[in-house]
């Protein structure tokens, strides 16, 4: 558990670094909600590693933990409600397709908190949050539908969208299969759980910061472009 847990973080918090300069160069105009949601990741990140390696965790941990993490959901789901705003900023239904997603999504993730409750805050957590990630899964699922219907689909929101496809597949099967190893205290499902959940979020980084690299380089092009056209 422990390699896998240092080798997270070795690779991720470079990827965080690299996110985030790219976010504060500019790339926060076309995914705002990627700034705070990359932020706190990247605090979260430093204090896990602070506190892990300091000894024993506090007796509070694990409750401050499953808070961060679902503050790090509600706003995934916020940055997906956002590119679905930006995938039907031209339709006339906009107002109303945002409402009733806003209301499946509520309905859905109060139903599965109130459905997999558990006196064990960690069995609780583990089983809600890998509901909540099919329903991620789901909501992006729709928004691939909403580009791949349009005849010019924007090449960010889809880069983003697909990032976040695989974060919430690699969560799902994740939390599914520490479920299954807390059910049968199986150790090396355990690790596999782990492993995927951390490959999984990688990659989704990885996507990420190439698509927000991807945006400032083409807003940094354009003036030249409007230069180059007028001469």
């Amino acid at each position: 558990m422990r390699y896998v847990q240092w080798f997270a973080w070795c690779v991720n918090l470079p990827l965080q670094v690299a996110l985030l300069h790219s976010l504060f160069r500019g790339g926060f105009r076309s995914f705002p909600v990627l700034l705070p949601y990359s932020l706190i990741l990247f605090l979260w990140t430093i204090v896990n590693i602070a506190a892990r390696e300091g000894g024993r965790l506090p007796a509070e941990w694990q409750r401050a933990y499953w808070v961060v993490e679902l503050i790090l959901d509600w706003l995934l789901y916020v940055l997906i409600l956002s590119l679905v705003n930006r995938a039907v900023r031209q339709s006339r239904h906009r107002v109303k397709i945002l409402r009733w997603l806003i209301l499946a999504v509520g309905f859905f993730l109060l139903a599965a908190l109130y459905l997999t409750q558990d006196p064990r805050l960690n069995e609780w957590m583990t089983n809600f949050t890998k509901y909540a990630a099919f329903c991620g899964a789901l909501l992006n699922l729709g928004l691939w539908a909403v580009l791949v219907g349009t005849h010019h689909a924007d090449r960010g929101v889809l880069m983003v969208s697909g990032g976040y496809g695989v974060a919430s597949a690699g969560q799902a099967i994740s939390h599914s299969l520490r479920a299954l190893a807390i059910q049968s205290r199986s150790y090396p499902v355990l690790i596999t759980g782990n492993l995927i959940g951390v490959l999984t979020h990688t990659l989704c980084l990885a996507i990420w910061w190439r698509a927000v690299a991807r945006e400032n380089a083409q807003r940094a092009a354009r003036p030249l472009t409007g230069v180059s056209s007028e001469e």
